[in-house]
């Protein structure tokens, strides 16, 4: 809900109201009707009404003809009128009737602070029931909501934005009082809400969800996430079936957790709303598809439909959020777990993959090769076409060489450079699959991956005195093993790399010259 745009709906009232009287005391609430003529018996009361009900008739036949000025000109004098008919008349039986016509006038004329502010003494009246109390109450709350977005439109107020998590751009929450306007918002809209609740108004002319929603989001724009937790909490609990409510209200009721950080109590709160809302879901799709069904109730079995999918994927998502926060704290057994559980929960979901990677991650920090391993594995037999199916095998293979495991490590490196040649840590690759075949015993194989290394144009342009030492080393090999085509070959390549300075590798560099020409 946009709380700038969506304003609350004055409350209906019926045609004839209750009596409120003791004895000879009587006093007509404010939802009776308008009096007429023969009404008031009272002529000087009846005069000053009259000149009153003469402007609100100029202003209705100004707004009928398209003049909203003169409009609200007319209706700011009939409602000063009105008012001042309450005080000159403080004990008229009429004057909760009049009060609640003065604050409606003011409304109508833009004039919402003297709109609120009859509408309080109408509150106030010592014999207004709860009834008369409620009109006056949403009065008050719809006056002070338009006075506020007047406020922030001349710049008077700060402007009222709510911001999601994913908004704020690393912006800490910086909970404060809501400006006046919508201090008085939020005070009044909390009267009408609690009489609504007790009964005072019929369910046709019931707001209160409305106002409820917008004292919610009020809240939440002003960053006290804990009030706005409870005001979204006791929406969902108390409009459960409200589609177009839900989905405004649960979405900003999860956020509060997350504001705070508190993924456990975002999780919970997840898995607790999740049946309730799947429940709502079903309901709403059998009444769309029975016979008859309106359009509204078509629109609140998308709604619902759309509210249980994004929950569903939230509970999912969840898991992940809790694991990564802890992997970032250092608890790596405690991650490690929670990334698996969630791998395990939801195999299908697209972080999946690099939940399990991470799970290993910490299984690797916590001292625990084992489980890491077994996890990489896992992942890559399961996921063998994930995005992070690359670095896992890259990773597994480092971790095969530091238990000793050369040949293990050397076939992970060749399956990785024959699935993707073109990865972007190919050089690492080739370089390492060099490494490893030397450590392995394999001295061929070494030589000849410590060829395609150092002659490649990207690895060598990333790593020069890495290419210097392993060119080096192939030719070494290859004159041993008197292959002098080979040899030739290395030495080539390693006279001609560019941008060498460690010291050893320029000198491997000047032999291989040096070299080079004796073979001429």
């Amino acid at each position: 809900m946009n709380v700038h745009r969506k304003l609350l709906l004055l409350l209906p009232l019926a045609a004839a109201g209750c009596v409120a009287g003791g004895g000879s005391l009587k006093v007509y609430q404010a939802d009776y009707h308008v009096p007429v003529r023969a009404d008031v018996t009272e002529e000087a009361e009846w005069s000053m009404f009259r000149d009153a009900q003469i402007h609100i008739q100029r202003a209705d036949n100004a707004k009928d003809s398209g003049n909203l000025d003169q409009s609200r000109q007319e209706s700011k004098i009939a409602a000063d009128g009105l008012a001042a008919f309450c005080e000159k008349f403080p004990s008229s039986e009429w004057r909760m009737v009049v009060r609640r016509m003065a604050a409606e006038r003011y409304f109508t004329a833009g004039e919402y602070t003297l709109c609120a502010a009859q509408a309080r003494r109408l509150y106030d009246d010592p014999l207004a029931n709860n009834v008369s109390k409620a009109t006056a109450a949403l009065l008050m709350a719809g006056a002070w909501q338009l006075q506020a977005n007047a406020d922030a439109k001349e710049g008077k107020i700060e402007r009222m934005r709510y911001l999601a998590p994913g908004q704020r751009a690393g912006q800490p929450l910086k909970p404060r009082i809501p400006p006046e306007p919508w201090k008085r918002f939020v005070e009044s809209a909390d009267l009408y809400v609690k009489l609504a609740q007790a009964g005072a108004v019929t369910k046709e002319g019931d707001r209160s969800l409305q106002t409820a929603l917008v004292a919610a989001e009020v809240e939440a724009s002003y960053d006290n996430v804990e009030d706005a937790r409870g005001r979204f909490q006791a929406i969902i609990d108390r409009w459960p079936g409200e589609a177009e409510a839900m989905e405004s209200a649960i979405p900003k009721y999860l956020d509060t957790f997350l504001l705070q950080g508190d993924d456990e109590g975002f999780d919970a709160a997840v898995t607790r709303i999740l049946p309730q809302v799947k429940a709502q879901a079903e309901k709403a799709a059998a009444a769309a598809k029975a016979p008859g069904a309106t359009e509204e109730q078509k629109k609140s079995a998308e709604a619902f439909a759309r509210l249980d999918e994004e929950l569903a994927k939230q509970k999912e998502g969840a898991g992940f959020s809790l694991a990564m926060r802890l992997f970032q704290a250092g608890k790596n057994v405690e991650a490690g777990q929670a990334f698996e559980k969630f791998a395990t929960r939801y195999p299908a979901h697209p972080d999946s993959p690099a939940a399990m990677y991470n799970a290993a991650i910490a299984w690797d920090r916590a001292k625990e090769p084992k489980k890491g391993e077994g996890l990489r594995d896992k992942l890559l037999q399961a996921y063998p076409d994930a995005k992070i199916a690359p670095q896992a095998m890259l990773t597994q293979a480092a971790a095969l060489s530091r238990r000793g495991d050369h040949a293990g490590a050397l076939k992970l490196y060749g399956q990785y450079l024959e699935k993707w040649p073109q990865a972007e840590q190919r050089c690492i690759a080739l370089q390492n699959i060099g490494v490893e075949a030397n450590q392995a015993g394999n001295k061929a194989e070494a030589a000849r991956r410590f060829r395609a290394f150092g002659g490649d144009e990207k690895c060598a342009k990333e790593d020069p005195n890495g290419s210097a030492h392993q060119l080096f080393f192939a030719a070494d090999y290859y004159r041993r093993a008197k292959k002098k085509a080979d040899e030739k070959d290395a030495l080539k390549a390693l006279s001609e790399l560019q941008g060498v300075t460690d010291a050893v590798a320029k000198s491997e560099v000047e032999e291989g010259k040096r070299r080079l020409k004796g073979l001429r």
